[in-house]
């Protein structure tokens, strides 16, 4: 009788093992991207110097406008394709549904990212102390002065001014770090490029974040593009060595 109790016990604490595994497994987290290619890489051309004529004796007054090149960030855009997979733990797929459209975002971090429920949240700019890298650290490491008009959060504003998504079963709803990218010429709304600012809670980095556009809209160029985002990298004080990102994928 006791030895048959072992077993029941047994027995139950597996099924137990068993659904706490299949619970566990059971929530679709973004992956690192299969394939990523570079097809162009361009950089704007620098403005033809003007002249003026110098007449002794004058004092003249001047308007100038100028541009320059961004040194904090780096733009990327293209287009998306893969598929939505149904296998096993060893690779077989039993089924595959490819999708020439997909929703869904691309997430981009200068280190690996951890995409457990509750470890993701939006990037908070007002929140200092114990390891979290506030953004006064965040742009000091970034050599990005005070002054800056090209810095993180004169780039990216404070707004739930976006279309939500889950990441696992936590909810990206809140009022988050976001930008809109140029669909042609207009970059004030919701309805061009949204990219918004999340943050790891274990490796305290942010995590830039382009929600994919499923159709595609008028790109920065005037072609049809996913996708267009841009992340930090520091181009100040003659640094030229560039950073690597790690990209993730969350098809919907």
């Amino acid at each position: 009788m006791k030895k048959k109790m072992i077993n029941r016990l047994g027995i139950i604490l597996l099924i137990l093992l068993i659904i706490q595994s299949l619970s566990a497994l059971s929530v679709n987290l973004p992956e690192g991207a299969k394939n990523l290619t570079i097809v162009d890489s361009t950089r704007r051309p620098s403005t033809a110097s003007d002249t003026l004529s110098a007449i002794a004796g004058n004092v003249s007054q001047l308007n100038i406008y100028a541009w320059t090149t961004t040194k904090t960030w780096q733009g990327y855009y293209g287009n998306v394709t893969g598929k939505i997979q149904l296998g096993d733990s060893s690779g077989y797929t039993l089924y595959d549904w490819q999708t020439s459209n997909p929703s869904g975002q691309i997430y981009a971090s200068t280190s690996e990212v951890d995409f457990s429920d509750g470890n993701i949240e939006c990037y908070n700019f007002t929140r200092t102390g114990g390891l979290y890298l506030d953004i006064s650290a965040y742009e000091s490491s970034l050599d990005i002065p005070a002054t800056a008009s090209d810095g993180i959060n004169e780039t990216f504003n404070l707004t739930a001014d976006y279309d939500d998504f889950y990441i696992g079963t936590t909810r990206i709803n809140q009022t988050c770090p976001t930008a809109y990218l140029y669909n042609s010429s207009n970059q004030s709304s919701k309805d061009t490029y949204q990219e918004l600012i999340l943050y790891d809670l274990t490796a305290n980095i942010p995590i830039y974040t382009s929600i994919i556009q499923p159709d595609g809209i008028v790109g920065f160029d005037g072609n049809i593009w996913n996708f267009q985002m841009i992340v930090a990298e520091n181009g100040r004080l003659g640094d030229d060595t560039p950073t690597d990102y790690f990209f993730y994928v969350q098809l919907e």
